[in-house]
Order: C-alpha cells, then sequence, then structure tokens
C-alpha cells in the first residue's frame, strides 16, 4: 500500500457520491448492490471506484477503504 500522508487535503477532494461508493464497499457490498442501493449503473459505481483511486493512489478498493478508516472519513 501506498504511503500517503493523512492529508485531509486529499480527502477533500473525494465527492459525497464516491464517500458514498466507498462507505457501500466497506459494509461489503459489491459492486452490483452499490449500484441498486444509488440507483446507478455497475459501471458508473466501478468509474467512482477508479476516481477514489486516483484521488487516492490506490491500487484497489481495500487500500482506499483502509486509508479513509485511518483518515477518519469511514
Amino acid at each position: 500500500m501506498n504511503n500517503i500522508q493523512f492529508d485531509q487535503e486529499i480527502y477533500k477532494r473525494i465527492s459525497p457520491r464516491e464517500m458514498e461508493v466507498a462507505k457501500a464497499a466497506s459494509e461489503g457490498l459489491s459492486l452490483k448492490a452499490t449500484a441498486d442501493r444509488m440507483g446507478i449503473a455497475k459501471a458508473t459505481v466501478q468509474n467512482y471506484r477508479a476516481h477514489i483511486f486516483g484521488k487516492l493512489g490506490c491500487k484497489n478498493i481495500s487500500e482506499a477503504i483502509t486509508l479513509l478508516i485511518k483518515g477518519g472519513m469511514i
């Protein structure tokens, strides 16, 4: 996992919808279940995840969730 400093400025870049996707993932929801809950397409959930990865410098949702938990966002 990246050694990203827990800079609040990084976390402020995560949009509310991206946070909703991250929280759903932290609850163990699949892409489809997240999409159904949010009323969006599965591909849109994948796009939100990709945005989160880019903003946090992560490779996968597990890394992103870990960083968001350590940063106090989840």
